[in-house]
């Protein structure tokens, strides 16, 4: 018996036939905004986000994976670390999230 795990974010490009040889397969899908409220704050819940602009955070978040969403808020929380702050605003998260998306879609 084997047990074989992958993950993609391009599902498209892979070769169709790949998933007829898995008895499973598991598909994800974008994130709601809900969805990405309740990881934002789960993620930062070590940080300071009670004034966060939710508007704009989720504007910026808008059709990126889990992943990525995860990876912005390490980067915004690492900002503050280094700035010795335990403050994460809108504007931090918000540049996070873009970098993050640009970074991902080329």
């Amino acid at each position: 018996m084997s047990i074989i795990v992958a993950a993609s974010n391009l599902e498209e490009i892979l070769d169709h036939a790949l998933f007829r040889r898995f008895d499973d397969t598991l598909r994800y899908g974008l994130p709601s905004a809900d969805m990405i409220r309740q990881l934002i704050s789960n993620r930062l819940s070590n940080f300071s986000i009670g004034r966060i602009g939710w508007k704009t955070v989720l504007q910026a978040a808008q059709n990126m994976p889990h992943a990525d969403i995860v990876k912005a808020c390490e980067d915004a929380a690492k900002v503050a670390v280094l700035n010795e702050c335990r403050l994460i605003q809108t504007i931090d998260l918000e540049r996070a999230l873009v970098l993050r998306h640009r970074t991902t879609s080329r």
